[in-house]
């Protein structure tokens, strides 16, 4: 399963609504904007911070179970999991302090 396919076929949407809002309009290549990432980050509460930790765990057992050959998917799950880890939880305890 791709990282694209793991993250749209979670049954929670909290979190990935908020993020598919921040990136409408941009194109594919383009990263969210600061303000809109902060503006994510003052909106989510516990349960979107659950979907985080759901995510981040998913995306872990997804490489995990990679077959050694495979040399681009871990990759590919980095960059995802580099995501939620400094985007979308940095920008939710930036929010939180301020």
């Amino acid at each position: 399963m791709s990282v694209h396919n793991y993250v749209q076929s979670q049954r929670k949407q909290g979190v990935r609504e908020h993020i598919r809002a921040a990136a409408a309009g941009l194109n594919p290549w383009e990263s969210i904007p600061e303000d809109r990432l902060a503006a994510i980050g003052r909106r989510c509460g516990e349960s979107e911070i659950a979907d985080i930790i759901a995510i981040l765990d998913g995306l872990s057992a997804e490489r995990a179970d990679l077959p050694d050959w495979d040399g681009d998917s871990p990759a590919d799950i980095g960059r995802a999991q580099e995501f939620y880890m400094t985007e979308a939880i940095g920008r939710l305890e930036a929010a939180r302090a301020s």
